[in-house]
C-alpha cells in the first residue's frame, strides 16, 4: 500500500495533449488546467481566495489536506475566462532529495530531458522546467524544484503545473 501511494505521488495524473509526440500534462494531484474553479470547491478552501499581487486578473486559493502533499495554491482568472484554473501548485509531504531525485526521474522518463535548469549551481535550489504546447496552442510548463535552505522560497519539493 505504501508503495503505491508513493507512486501515486511521484507520477502526476497527467492528462493527453499532443506535444512533440509526447503526452503534455494538463492535470496534477486531481485538479485540472482550463476546468472551473468550481468543480474542485469540495478540495478547495474558498476562504482563502486572494488576487495575485501584481498579477490581479487571478486569484489564488488554497487547497484542503490532500494525502502526500503538505500544502498547495490553484491559481484560477477573474477576466477573460473567468474561473478557469490557470496553475496548479503543490508542495509535497515528503521534503528529501532522493524523494526529489525519485520525481525528476519519472517525469523524465515521461517527458524526456527537462527544457531549463532553473536552480543554483550550490545546489542550495535544485528546479527544472519541462515547456508545452497544448491542441488548443496553449504554452504550458511543468516546474519541479527542492529547496534545501532558500528562506525567499518554499522549502522542501515542490511541482508547479502553468498554462502560460
Amino acid at each position: 500500500m505504501k508503495k503505491l501511494l508513493v507512486l501515486m505521488l511521484l507520477i502526476p495524473i497527467l492528462a493527453p495533449c499532443s506535444l512533440r509526440g509526447e503526452e503534455a500534462p494538463l492535470n496534477l494531484a486531481g485538479f485540472t488546467l482550463g476546468q472551473d474553479v468550481s468543480k474542485f470547491r469540495d478540495r478547495l478552501d474558498m476562504t482563502t481566495a486572494l488576487p495575485v499581487r501584481y498579477l490581479e486578473s487571478l486569484k489564488e486559493v488554497e487547497i484542503g489536506k490532500l494525502p502526500g502533499y503538505k500544502s498547495g495554491l490553484i491559481a484560477y482568472s477573474t477576466c477573460t475566462s473567468p474561473q478557469k484554473v490557470v496553475r496548479i501548485k503543490l508542495k509535497y509531504a515528503d521534503s528529501g532529495e532522493d524523494f526529489f531525485n525519485k520525481l525528476f526521474s519519472q517525469l523524465k522518463n515521461r517527458f524526456g530531458e527537462p527544457d531549463k535548469f532553473r536552480g543554483d549551481s550550490f545546489g542550495i535550489m535544485t528546479s527544472w522546467k519541462w515547456s508545452f504546447t497544448d491542441a488548443q496552442g496553449h504554452n504550458l510548463s511543468l516546474v519541479i524544484s527542492h529547496n534545501t535552505m532558500d528562506v525567499d522560497e518554499k522549502m522542501g519539493n515542490a511541482i508547479k503545473l502553468t498554462d502560460l
